[in-house]
């Protein structure tokens, strides 16, 4: 990482990481609290966030499914849909598509997917012949 210059500079830069952290967390402790709509609305803001906070979407409704508490499972559904609708009706409007950042995330670099192994980008960035 010491090596690397961009992520040097991003890490001084700042990003989303900490509200991304925060909103996990929060929803984390709201789901302990079994206060399951603002825990779903929580993870539904981290998914907006990061895309990679869905999987926390779905561990709630499992949970939920395990405990046969369907009602709760529809009204925590309810809420993560409408925040993503509310997400992606600008984009569509705007941009003509709805999965706007997701396909901006193919201009960052030379992988199909904003999805991969854990510090490979790190790693490429710091043997690369390339320095900047």
């Amino acid at each position: 990482m010491a090596l690397n210059f961009d992520w040097i500079q991003r890490s001084f830069l700042g990003g989303s990481e900490p509200l991304f952290v925060l909103l996990i967390l929060a929803s984390l402790l709201f789901a302990r609290k079994e206060s399951w709509k603002t825990a779903s609305l929580l993870a539904s803001l981290a998914t907006v966030v990061r895309p990679i906070g869905i999987p926390l979407l779905l561990a709630l409704g499992v949970v939920l499914l395990a405990r046969q508490q369907y009602k709760m499972l529809a009204a925590s559904m309810a809420v993560s849909i409408v925040i993503g609708c509310l997400y992606v009706l600008p984009l569509w409007v705007y941009f003509g598509d709805p999965l706007a950042t997701y396909h901006g995330y193919h201009g960052d670099w030379n992988s199909r997917s904003p999805l991969g192994f854990p510090f490979r980008a790190l790693w490429m960035g710091a043997v690369a012949p390339q320095r900047p």
